[in-house]
């Protein structure tokens, strides 16, 4: 059972007992007048970093539960489900446009998602782990993924996105992977929680955070 949309597709593997969010990811390789142009191996590298890092951030922290009147709920009521992400380097069609820029080594640039335009803005510092306050260290690739999976103001009416900035509710959460830290919460998969509601009538997803990474 699967669910296609623009920025990511959503498949119910009801044999593996997992929910895999997989999002498709077209790369810009672009470079820095100070550093060489990208080799294959440099390029397969990064994004194999990117695809380690989220996977161990992201994946396996949180087990869903159905409920509902659909047949599907009652034979599933008891039987938890594992939520999952995956990247997937994309020559073709993607879900996200990647400009992934070559930097020096200890320098930086500023990463963002332009969650309209899906477009997604990463540098070769971003899978490096980064102090951002004093005992708050985070990899910046993973905060920017988190923005790929919904946490944008754009997303839908009343979504969030960073929380490091003083009109946040959660800004005090400096823990948070959307805020300084690396830890993530319920609210991170929000709208993830609302597109997978969509997917079969009469069935609700409840999800519980087992752990942090």
């Amino acid at each position: 059972m699967e669910k296609r949309t623009e920025r990511m597709d959503i498949f119910l593997e009801v044999y593996r007992h997992t929910i895999l969010v997989k999002q498709r990811w077209r790369y810009n390789w672009i470079h820095e007048s100070d550093t060489l142009p990208w080799t294959y191996l440099e390029k397969r590298k990064f994004h194999h970093k990117l695809d380690s890092l989220i996977w161990q951030y992201w994946s396996g922290n949180f087990k869903v539960k159905v409920s509902g009147e659909s047949a599907f709920a009652k034979k599933y009521k008891n039987k938890p489900f594992t939520l999952n992400f995956d990247i997937q380097w994309e020559l073709g069609k993607p879900h996200w446009n990647v400009n992934a820029k070559k930097i020096k080594k200890g320098s930086f640039e500023r990463s963002n998602v332009k969650w309209d335009a899906r477009e997604i803005n990463l540098d070769t510092e971003d899978t490096v782990l980064t102090q951002k306050l004093k005992d708050h260290y985070q990899y910046p690739s993973n905060h920017e993924f988190g923005h790929a999976v919904g946490n944008s103001a754009y997303a839908y009416a009343g979504g969030h996105g960073d929380e490091y900035h003083s009109t946040s509710p959660y800004y005090s959460d400096t823990q948070s992977l959307m805020n300084a830290g690396n830890e993530l919460r319920e609210r991170h998969i929000d709208f993830i929680i609302r597109e997978i509601d969509r997917m079969i009538p009469k069935t609700k997803f409840n999800f519980h955070q087992l752990k942090n990474p």
